[in-house]
């Protein structure tokens, strides 16, 4: 098996079964020991899936990423979780104003009849 070619730190992560064989499958083209280990920490961390993996390992591949790709990768799905997080909120207050604006509106015709 070519997963001898990685690491000792990562094998001895897929000895520990703290990330899975598919995943350490899906690490075997970075060539760069340092970067492979840092990536490894990043994978256990976040406990990413494989696809994401294969996802990650494919950008890295292929589009020119600054001196730490890993930490831009990370940065870039935390934001999107934010962005999400922030649309949900305000439409749950548009939703919230406007229940309200119906309260107060039957309130004020109530009002008006008195």
């Amino acid at each position: 098996m070519k997963l001898i070619e990685l690491p000792r730190d990562v094998r001895e992560l897929i000895s520990k079964s703290e990330i899975n064989v598919y995943i350490a499958e899906e690490l075997l083209p970075i060539a760069n020991k340092r970067s492979l280990s840092k990536l490894t920490e990043l994978i256990q961390e976040k406990n990413f899936s494989s696809r994401m993996v294969s996802k990650l390992v494919k950008g890295v591949g292929t589009k020119k990423m600054d001196k730490d790709p890993f930490y831009h990768f990370v940065s870039r799905n935390d934001n999107e979780i934010i962005y999400k997080s922030f649309d949900k909120a305000i439409a749950a207050l548009r939703v919230s104003i406007k229940k309200l604006a119906t309260i107060i509106e039957k309130l004020s015709r109530q009002m008006d009849v008195l």
